[in-house]
């Protein structure tokens, strides 16, 4: 792949990956939406969430998640398995950067993949 896009997650370590703009973005539509309904889900709808935004960030943002290849120094897409992973991550940590909720957010609709439907601003 070439240089990252703007509309791109940068998985890594560092002030790079957390300030590129997808990433915020992706934070954002994460963290501010889901992070309520996360808390009160168990542990197998949790991954369905993450992997419902997973979904919709790379349909309607054709968001990819990249990471550098140590050996290469090239970027590489991370696959669904690993951007759900970073997701599932974003959700659990945001009680500690974010401050603890008490909100429960209503668990959404199902749509015809069996994933959650996810609104994102476009």
């Amino acid at each position: 792949f070439p240089l990252p896009l703007q509309r791109d997650v940068v998985c890594g370590r560092g002030g790079a990956s957390s300030n590129h703009s997808g990433n915020i973005r992706w934070r954002a539509a994460a963290v501010v939406s889901y992070r309520g309904l996360f808390e009160s889900l168990d542990r197998t709808k949790k991954r369905l969430l993450a992997k419902s935004i997973v979904h919709s960030v790379r349909r309607v943002w054709r968001t990819r998640f990249l990471q550098r290849d140590p050996s290469t120094s090239k970027w590489v897409n991370v696959g669904d398995e690993r951007a759900v992973e970073k997701t599932c991550q974003l959700l659990r940590e945001a009680k500690y950067h974010h401050g603890n909720t008490k909100t429960r957010a209503s668990s959404p609709e199902l749509d015809e993949d069996g994933l959650y439907k996810i609104e994102l601003d476009v």
